[in-house]
């Protein structure tokens, strides 16, 4: 019981997605015929649109990024492709969202130190997620079925909170009846290493006038990998390429999603006149795909406009800091709570923009999941906004972000998080802290008073503010 608990706590705001998860096939009739709707995403918004929504890297970059970002950028210590189904189904079972955003996603970030170093190597099974553990307790819990599917970020959740066991404790097998069958009782005393410290999303722009995909390598060339979701193109089991990139076409398999996750781009590969392209490892295994014959790592470049007019929703994280935390420390109640401390409070406005963010980046020594924030800011003010985050976090960030052409008052506010410890007992985390005045961009200041429907939380739902 107290599995299931903690996997529902941590998948909080996705109920609303059960009523579209079915039943799973059955491994004990022959194999169906492959058809449309198997490679396992629901591309459901509601989930991405409950969770704490994704800053831009020059938001929280110190000092700022460069003007100019280099031509091209390639991860390293990437775990290697798995192989979600089997040669004559690649996408079935569809587990591409536990591959993605768990077993890619997950790994390559747990691997990573704060500073971006490398912690260990990605590549061996005893330092990955378990995508089939992941998928195994999402099944339990109704955020999946087989051999059909289920949510993304319920994964992260997990790993933000409990972390996994590693794919050496448990492998992946294309079987539903192995993912049914896993024993989630089971112990597994090395689980809390494979934790990230804090994810968020963000919804791909398919306009024209998107900057979706500069916001995408700026994230790759900050050492942060992008798990993905989107249509699936016709062709995909055999994509074809042109002077080594994909683009298109733009014919999708009807009713389906597919999970994916960027590690790269290119501006200089492709054909003329359209060059560029982001660098997709896929999980259709280490062979796919075949126009790239020996060099297929799972890889597969995809033009810039394919990508921005086919995808949906992405996700990055951020590493657990197993440092004691330091900065403005925060007070708990109860005591015993985990330590926790404030490490930078600032506003941020983007250049040109009338839109302004108050970001809190804070660190703790184990995760809680944060359930409210509030802030009361300073004199002349005065006024208390209250928002939610709703998800796990050891190491990351918070904020509030107003929409109204003002800044938020500079001075001192009194912050306050209102939390659960990972065994649900509630957690109450207070400081005070000094803010100075947003930049680079400079808009008036005034009382949140002001900004009332114009005010939004982390996961960019309206916060309530009261004088």
């Amino acid at each position: 019981m107290r599995r299931i608990r903690d996997t529902l706590a941590a998948g909080a705001g996705l109920a609303a997605l059960l009523a579209v998860l079915a039943g799973c096939g059955d491994d004990t009739t022959p194999a169906p015929t492959p058809t449309p709707g198997r490679h396992g995403s629901l591309l459901n918004a509601q989930e991405f649109l409950a969770t704490p929504q994704a800053l831009p890297v020059e938001a929280l970059a110190v000092p700022p990024l460069p003007a100019v970002l280099p031509a091209k950028v390639r991860l390293t210590n990437i775990p290697g492709a798995s192989t979600q189904g089997t040669p004559q189904d690649p996408g079935s079972p569809g587990t591409c969202e536990a591959q993605a955003f768990g077993y890619g996603l997950g790994t390559y970030t747990a691997a990573r130190t704060p500073d971006g170093a490398i912690k260990w190597d990605a590549t061996q099974a005893g330092n990955q997620v378990s995508a089939a553990w992941l998928f195994s307790l999402a099944l339990e819990n109704g955020f999946a079925t087989c051999p059909d599917g289920g949510n993304a970020t319920v994964h992260l959740s997990r790993l933000a909170g409990f972390g996994s066991p590693t794919t050496g404790d448990v492998p992946y097998q294309a079987s539903c009846a192995y993912l049914r069958g896993i024993d989630l009782d089971k112990a597994f005393p090395d689980t809390p290493r494979l934790r990230i410290g804090s994810f968020a999303t963000f919804a791909i722009d398919n306009s024209a006038t998107s900057t979706s995909v500069g916001r995408i390598k700026a994230y790759l060339n900050n050492g942060q990998a992008v798990a993905f979701s989107g249509l699936v193109f016709d062709s995909y089991n055999n994509p074809a390429v042109v002077d080594s990139v994909f683009y298109g076409p733009e014919r999708y398999v009807p009713n389906d999603g597919h999970g994916q996750l960027l590690v790269g781009y290119d501006d200089t590969v492709g054909q003329t006149g359209r060059q560029g392209a982001l660098l997709v490892q896929n999980s259709y295994g280490p062979q796919w795909p075949s126009a790239y014959g020996a060099n297929a790592e799972g890889r597969l470049y995809w033009s810039y406009a394919t990508f921005r007019v086919s995808q949906q929703f992405a996700a990055v994280a951020y590493p657990y800091d197993p440092s004691p935390p330091a900065g403005i420390m925060l007070t708990a109640n109860p005591p015993a709570a985990p330590v926790a401390a404030v490490k930078r409070a600032f506003q941020w406005s983007p250049a040109g923009s009338t839109d302004s963010f108050l970001i809190f980046t804070i660190h703790l020594a184990s995760p809680v999941r944060i359930t409210a924030v509030s802030i009361r800011e300073p004199l002349p003010g005065a006024a208390v906004a209250v928002g939610g985050y709703g998800q796990y976090i050891s190491n990351g960030y918070t904020y509030f972000k107003r929409t109204d052409g003002r800044e938020f008052l500079p001075g001192r506010y009194d912050v306050r998080y209102q939390a659960q410890l990972l065994d649900g007992t509630p957690v109450t985390y207070t400081a005070s802290v000094q803010v100075g005045a947003a930049a680079p961009n400079t808009l008036p200041a005034a009382s949140l008073v002001h900004a009332e429907n114009s005010l939004f939380d982390t996961t960019l739902n309206v916060a309530t503010v009261t004088p």
